[in-house]
């Protein structure tokens, strides 16, 4: 995973992959490059990750997780700038999911 985001930035989005299943913090270690920019996710072509998210510094949890989920997801748009309703919800459904509180006993 790289950061190239402000450290107010850097550390909310480690917070938050902290708290995600194994599987996707190994994901997101191995295929994601983070930014500051506005809130998207975009394949890459050239670069050392396969995805890039970028991400404004004052977005939400949720719109981490959401960003994450597309890339764990697969989610291709022909440009970032496109958006497919299924594939919003399916990001959707999964950032709820991962953020999620456990259940008290």
């Amino acid at each position: 995973m790289n950061l190239h985001a402000p450290d107010i930035l850097m550390g909310r989005i480690l917070d938050i992959i902290v708290n995600l299943p194994p599987a996707v913090q190994k994901f997101v270690e191995e295929n994601v490059q983070f930014g500051m920019a506005w809130n998207s996710m975009i394949p890459t072509k050239g670069f050392k990750k396969k995805y890039a998210i970028f991400l404004r510094k004052d977005c939400s949890e949720f719109t981490v997780a959401h960003e994450i989920a597309h890339a764990y997801l697969g989610h291709h748009g022909n440009e970032p700038w496109e958006e497919d309703a299924n594939q919003e919800k399916e990001a959707d459904k999964l950032a709820r999911e991962w953020l999620k509180p456990a259940p008290t006993q």
